[in-house]
């Protein structure tokens, strides 16, 4: 009888260990999935009702995932002679100077800066300061400008956008079908990253990475210094964030676009 009670002591002890121990690994898998979902946020872009994801990723996935794509080159077609610029777009743009004595903006046919756009949606903008060329797109019918600080000025002479809504054809980064672009412009002060999406014929700015990323990572992203797409809705990149205590640390980001 003795035995028989020990035999069945010493079961119930194996069963309770067990049971504890089946229990702590649940507790851990539970833990390690609430874990993995901390960094991964998900926010409405008020801008085009869109939503999409962010998460923190770290330098081996992002090498990993980088080497996996293939990556095409892009060449778009730039053309920075000013007089081969002003025989195309004669009539489009009138280039002028500034004269000394009145203090305004003159039309001179010789001037190297731009007196009036006329834009192909009947738009037209006048300068009372210079501004200078630096490169016509032709393909993108986009004309970049130099302002005051060195600031970039940028119009789509086809639709009259300009800035945020245009950007930089030299930066540009398509995703693989061209349905999503990453793109930038200089302010003469910091660089501002944007996503468009592509409508038509024309891209529309959907994602400003800056405005809508600020409150969820921490930092305007305004040093992207890598970035490529995974697909046509994923974007991954490299951003320094020069606020944090380690200045100039590189942090790795995932950038999902939900439809």
């Amino acid at each position: 009888m003795k035995k028989i009670k020990l035999i069945c002591t010493h079961i119930f002890v194996v069963i309770f260990l067990v049971s504890i121990t089946l229990l702590s690994c649940y507790n851990k898998n539970n833990s390690k999935k609430q874990t993995a979902n901390i960094d991964l946020v998900e926010v409405e872009n008020t801008n085009d009702n869109r939503s999409f994801d962010i998460q923190q990723i770290d330098s081996i996935r992002y090498v990993a995932l980088k080497e996996r794509i293939n990556i095409p080159n892009i060449n778009v077609e730039k053309l920075t002679d000013l007089e081969n610029v002003k025989d195309i777009l004669k009539g489009r743009v009138v280039w002028g100077e500034y004269d000394d004595e009145t203090q305004k903006m003159i039309e001179h046919e010789q001037g190297e800066a731009v007196y009036k756009i006329i834009f192909r949606n009947g738009k037209t903008l006048s300068y009372d300061y210079e501004i200078f060329f630096i490169a016509y797109f032709p393909q993108e019918d986009i004309l970049i400008l130099e302002g005051e600080h060195y600031s970039q000025i940028m119009f789509n002479l086809t639709t009259g956008e300009e800035m945020e809504d245009v950007g930089n054809p030299d930066f540009i980064l398509y995703s693989p079908s061209k349905q999503h672009r990453l793109n930038m412009y200089d302010n003469g002060q910091i660089s501002i990253y944007f996503i468009q999406e592509k409508s038509d014929t024309q891209y529309r700015t959907t994602i400003q990475l800056c405005w809508d990323l600020k409150e969820i990572i921490g930092f305007c992203p305004n040093y992207i210094v890598d970035a490529f797409w995974q697909s046509d809705t994923i974007l991954n990149f490299v951003a320094i964030d020069d606020n944090s205590e380690q200045k100039g640390e590189k942090l790795y980001y995932q950038l999902t676009i939900t439809q």
